[in-house]
């Protein structure tokens, strides 16, 4: 394996700084309330009007937006919803008679309430809207609450509002970060605390995700977006360059990653990179990121695979012939996206597939948001006296074995009123 291209900007460290001053708002709104969360959203957000956002506003928000947009996110959401309505299939209860006289048994059952949280920092992000908010419906979740951080004085981005609009969401807050959170999970005065949150956020809002788990339920802990691109000499190297400016755009700790199994190719794609930057790139922004956090590499195939399940990538795009037959090789990543037109793009917006993913590595135990990240396991168990007695004997070995006698005799005692 053959470096190009290296990262010039190491991995976030853990930051100390980030965790205490998380550790003092969530404190705050939980001792001090909604005085605390309107102060921090003040200072934090430079926002000072309403908290929720009423039906009038979204409605505006959805006429404020160009009818091209609103066909845009309605065929998102068609796509999207029809994907993960299917997921529920999956998700059937099922019972089994593992002996005679017992029947074991698995439901799935749904959260009561989750929060879903919109990010709203360097752009506003309605495809997330989507991609929270679609499967805790398909979950039928009772109660989703939105909350996005405002954009100064003119609070939340209408783009955002609107696609609340559009899938139905009516209870929306004006609130992000840290305070958003900690409100969700709390509750303050005028709003009911949720059991789970959902979606994407800063460090400041993983961070209070995690000090938080235990109080609420999560979805994961998201860190800096990524892609890993393995490509091979039928790929077009102009189209893997976009796709990994499209990856390094998100912000400057985006991983952007090119396995190439073809030198030549490799080289061909770094030179399309310089073509798209001075074509799409006038400010430099975009030129600074890739430069900072581009990787490229060459080796053969079986290197490449091995380079993918070690680094069990968020996005991972296999741009090669017969790219269906390697993919059983892959056991790690957050979404696959198969052949040279499957773009990661499609999937951020608009194919069906999710893109709340898992990033730095959790792919290797963690996967996508879907309808199931909303619904609960519940076993049941229905034993008739038969399968008590029949059960109690080596039930009772068990217990004895581990010391704890109120559990022999609870089996005991069933045993024997069936003798």
């Amino acid at each position: 394996m053959k470096s190009i291209k290296s990262r010039k900007i190491a991995a976030e460290a853990n930051n100390l700084t980030v965790e205490n001053r998380v550790k003092e708002i969530l404190d705050a709104i939980r001792n001090v309330g909604k005085k605390a969360l309107l102060k921090f959203i003040k200072e934090l957000d430079g926002y000072d009007g309403p908290l929720k956002i009423e039906k009038e506003q979204m409605d505006k928000a959805l006429e404020a937006i160009s009818v091209e947009l609103r066909r845009s996110i309605e065929r998102a959401i068609s796509n999207i919803r029809a994907f993960h309505k299917a997921q529920k299939t999956l998700l059937n209860k099922m019972a089994l008679d593992t002996e005679k006289g017992i029947t074991a048994g698995i439901r799935f059952t749904p959260v009561n309430s989750t929060g879903v949280y919109i990010p709203s920092g360097r752009y506003p992000l309605p495809s997330t809207v989507l991609m929270s908010v679609i499967p805790a419906q398909e979950a039928e979740v009772s109660r989703i609450v939105a909350i996005s951080p405002a954009r100064g004085k003119k609070g939340i981005h209408p783009s955002i509002l609107a696609a609340l609009k559009l899938v139905g969401v009516e209870e929306v807050y004006a609130m992000g970060g840290a305070h958003g959170v900690a409100a969700l999970a709390y509750g303050v005065e005028g709003i009911e605390p949720v059991d789970f949150i959902a979606g994407p956020g800063n460090a400041y809002v993983t961070e209070a995700k995690k000090q938080l788990y235990g109080t609420i339920g999560i979805d994961g802990l998201a860190g800096p977006s990524e892609v890993l691109i393995i490509a091979d000499n039928s790929a077009d190297p102009s189209l893997v360059a976009a796709d990994l400016l499209a990856q390094s755009e998100h912000d400057p700790m985006a991983r952007s990653v090119l396995f190439s199994t073809d030198e030549a190719l490799a080289k061909e794609v770094l030179e399309h990179i310089e073509f798209h930057l001075r074509a799409i790139d006038p400010s430099g922004t975009l030129r600074a990121f890739w430069e900072g956090n581009g990787e490229i590499y060459v080796g053969d195939i079986y290197e490449a695979i091995e380079f993918a399940n070690q680094m069990a990538p968020e996005h991972l795009e296999l741009a090669i012939a017969d790219a269906e037959n390697y993919l059983e090789k892959l056991n790690s990543f957050g979404a696959a996206f198969i052949g040279h037109n499957s773009a990661e793009a499609f999937g951020d917006y608009i194919a069906g597939t999710n893109h709340i993913l898992p990033t730095a590595g959790t792919a290797r135990w963690n996967g996508a948001l879907w309808t199931g990240t909303f619904m609960r396991p519940q076993y049941f168990l229905s034993i008739d006296a038969r399968g008590a007695a029949s059960l109690a004997e080596s039930g009772e070995i068990l217990a004895q074995e581990e010391g704890l006698m109120a559990h022999k005799l609870s089996m005991q005692l069933r045993r024997k009123s069936n003798d």
